[in-house]
């Protein structure tokens, strides 16, 4: 079993407790003697947000394995009083390391983008990134380290715990996770709930339809070794190099010059 499916769970972590709300964004105003530049914003208009280059992942320390986010969903499920909503994030990134090739007592660090918010309508998902709920322009993004992995009483399941940061709040949460791993790959799904006041979202709905306070946070997570996410899926390794080195001997055989005719004997007679 592999660290990976921890990792998993941790991602869901931050999942929930992006409902967050925040203060909004200042407002800047050009001096009045201050030309007008072009799609600059003018006095008392909200200055628009520069969106900074995504930070790429320090590489992978010895034993830690990536998630793999193609194969994997981070979803959760918020709900008023008259109905509920799905969601999740569509960018996230995690790794984990081992402790001897064993799930318990290995490590789990998670990463998600708040800004890749989705849910089942444009209108919602745009709400949750304004300061009522993510408040994606001051808190860009939810992390989660873990402290401790324990095995528990049930095989393949194991209590996840450790530090989840969202809203600017950082909190301890503990939570359950199945795990199970075999050819190469490990599969980890989760689902659990978290209480959105504890980390700051409060924001309470419309006074005939409240928001729940509780949301339902659920992961599937699949991570493969390195070495054989690196590898091509549809062409072999072996099968590629066959093909380029044939490539190679027909090129080298069309540009070759034809052989020389062949030229009759003297003196004989052409029949």
């Amino acid at each position: 079993m592999s660290l990976r499916t921890v990792a998993s769970l941790c991602v869901f972590t931050g999942f929930a407790l992006v409902v967050g709300c925040s203060d909004a964004p200042e407002r800047v105003a050009k001096p009045a003697d201050a030309p007008a530049a072009s799609g600059a914003p003018k006095a008392g208009e909200l200055a628009p947000a520069i969106p900074s280059p995504p930070t790429p992942p320090p590489p992978l320390g010895p034993g830690e394995v990536a998630f793999d986010q193609t194969n994997s969903s981070v979803e959760f499920v918020g709900a008023k009083v008259t109905a509920a909503h799905p969601g999740g994030f569509k960018s996230f990134r995690g790794r984990l390391s081992l402790a001897g090739g064993n799930v318990a007592g290995g490590k789990v660090s998670v990463e998600i983008d708040a800004a890749s918010v989705y849910a089942d309508s444009d209108k919602l998902a745009g709400h949750l990134k304004a300061p009522d709920f993510f408040d994606v322009a001051k808190f860009a993004t939810v992390t989660f380290v873990s402290t401790s992995v324990a095995a528990t009483a049930d095989p393949g399941t194991y209590t996840v715990t450790g530090d989840l940061n969202f809203h600017g709040v950082t909190k301890s949460i503990s939570f359950p996770a199945a795990v199970t791993a075999g050819s190469g790959d490990v599969i980890a799904k989760a689902q659990f709930g978290l209480n959105r006041q504890d980390f700051g979202v409060r924001y309470p709905g419309r006074p005939d339809d409240l928001i729940k306070d509780e949301v339902i946070i659920k992961l599937a997570i699949r991570a493969s070794a390195p070495t054989k996410a690196l590898l091509p899926k549809a062409v072999p390794l072996g099968v590629a190099a066959a093909a380029a080195a044939g490539a190679e001997i027909a090129e080298k055989a069309r540009l070759a010059p034809p052989p020389p005719a062949a030229v009759e004997p003297a003196g004989k007679a052409a029949p």
